[in-house]
């Protein structure tokens, strides 16, 4: 039943539903620990960050997504060459080249495919 009300709404609704319930996993798995600076951290940090423009590969991307604090996230920027280097330390190099890369993927996703995310990190 959760599912078809995520359907009745629109697309704009629906991403915006989805950053609160991926956001809330990431803080929550990272047990509040800013991924670049080791500080307490509250928010979700992209490595790789689209603009105001939404890509369901980045902004869902468990790998691209970790704790930050407001001060590395907001006022550093995300802080992103110390993020670039623990990334590698975490995942590889070759996951860094990736992330990248999927900046550039052009895709629209349907709502169907967002309500799916949403009830992924919902349940996580």
């Amino acid at each position: 039943m959760l599912y078809e009300t995520y359907l009745t709404k629109d697309l704009k609704s629906l991403k915006k539903i989805l950053w609160k319930y991926t956001s809330r996993y990431i803080v929550s798995r990272d047990r509040n620990i800013c991924f670049t600076c080791g500080h307490w951290g509250n928010m979700a940090g992209h490595f790789v960050h689209t603009g105001n423009s939404f890509n369901l590969f980045l902004d869902t991307d468990e790998r691209n997504l970790n704790c930050q604090c407001a001060r590395c996230n907001l006022y550093l920027n995300g802080n992103l060459v110390v993020y670039a280097i623990n990334l590698q330390k975490k995942y590889g190099y070759e996951v860094v080249e990736e992330l990248q890369g999927l900046k550039y993927k052009l895709y629209k996703p349907t709502r169907e495919e967002v309500a799916d995310k949403i009830i992924y990190f919902k349940n996580k």
